[in-house]
């Protein structure tokens, strides 16, 4: 019992030493002197900005990988601005100048044929040029296709004298076949389809459908009609930049005239189209310009509708033809 005694007495004693000491080491500790105080600031200050900067750095990374990912506004608004102003240009932008006749004159030994016979037609436009047999409209077809050279003045065909060169860009329908007879059907649009890569199958074979032509057909089994019509699909199944027709009503069907039309003024979507005819059937609706032709000669022109209503008003082609050449 003392023993257990004395030692708890001993406990309570270190535990009053204890407390003593600690109470003295509080009494002891002296405040924070104003410069402590300011180093404490200054340190806690710069920890602060060294976090900001770092927080800063980041959204600056972050919003650059954004950018590169997604475009801003800005930048979509500038690329729709520019394609605006491209759309704009191509709409304001002047008509492609396909065929042009400079002074042109064509002689066959002592005879001249085509004398000073100057034209313009522009992608998109569709030039009639109307005389009777034996004025020159041939000829005119065979210089724009570069099959002739002139003896005076340029064919010039986009830029390039009409000749070999223009040969790929220039689809031409003569006023004669030139198929051999005992081909068929098949076999031209085979040759068609090895000399020229803009030649549309597709388009030959569906127009040949309509017009209810088989493909194993012989040319010699053929009317004038079909074989016309079969010179008319070949030429207008290209996508050239400039399209001759010459005389392809004439030998043809009147009840076949309408839809002949209708395949010739299609072609103007890829390029310019001059008509040459003898006959001015069902074409008012698709002639932008007039050309009359007599002894190789113009005799009148009208450039645009206007010009054309300005002196005749309503009056049909076909008419004014009969008018012109009445003394022919």
């Amino acid at each position: 019992m003392s023993s257990e005694n004395n030692t708890k007495k001993e406990n309570i004693g270190k535990e009053k030493v204890s407390n003593t000491a600690s109470a003295k080491v509080v009494q002891n500790k002296k405040p924070d002197s104003a410069e402590a105080l300011k180093r404490k600031k200054r340190a806690k200050d710069q920890s602060a900005n060294v976090n900001k900067g770092k927080a800063k750095n980041g959204s600056a990374s972050e919003a650059n990988i954004d950018s590169e990912i997604l475009p801003t506004v800005s930048s979509v608004k500038k690329k729709i601005d520019v394609e605006k102003a491209r759309k704009a240009a191509e709409r304001n932008k002047k008509p492609k100048l396909i065929l042009t006749f400079d002074s042109v004159t064509k002689r066959y030994g002592a005879k001249t044929v085509i004398r000073d016979l100057s034209l313009k037609i522009y992608k998109g436009e569709l030039m009639t040029v109307l005389a009777p047999e034996g004025q020159g409209k041939s000829t005119i077809a065979k210089l724009a296709s570069g099959l002739v050279s002139p003896t005076r003045g340029n064919v010039i065909i986009r830029d390039k004298i009409a000749g070999r060169i223009t040969n790929s860009i220039v689809s031409f329908q003569p006023d004669i076949p030139y198929f051999k007879y005992d081909n068929t059907v098949s076999d031209i649009l085979n040759l068609y389809g090895r000399f020229f890569k803009d030649f549309s199958y597709k388009r030959a074979y569906k127009l040949l459908k309509h017009f209810k032509i088989a493909r194993k057909t012989r040319l010699e089994n053929l009317s004038t009609t079909a074989l016309f019509l079969v010179q008319v699909i070949l030429v207008s199944s290209r996508r050239a930049s400039l399209y001759i027709f010459d005389d392809p009503l004439i030998h043809c069907d009147p009840k076949y005239r309408e839809e002949i039309i209708r395949m010739i003024d299609a072609c103007r979507k890829f390029g310019a189209v001059i008509l040459l005819s003898q006959t001015a059937s069902n074409i008012d609706d698709i002639t932008d310009k007039l050309v009359f032709i007599k002894n190789g000669s113009i005799i009148r022109s009208f450039l645009n509708a206007d010009e054309y209503e300005a002196e005749f008003g309503d009056s049909k082609i076909g008419d004014i033809y009969k008018e012109v050449y009445k003394n022919a």
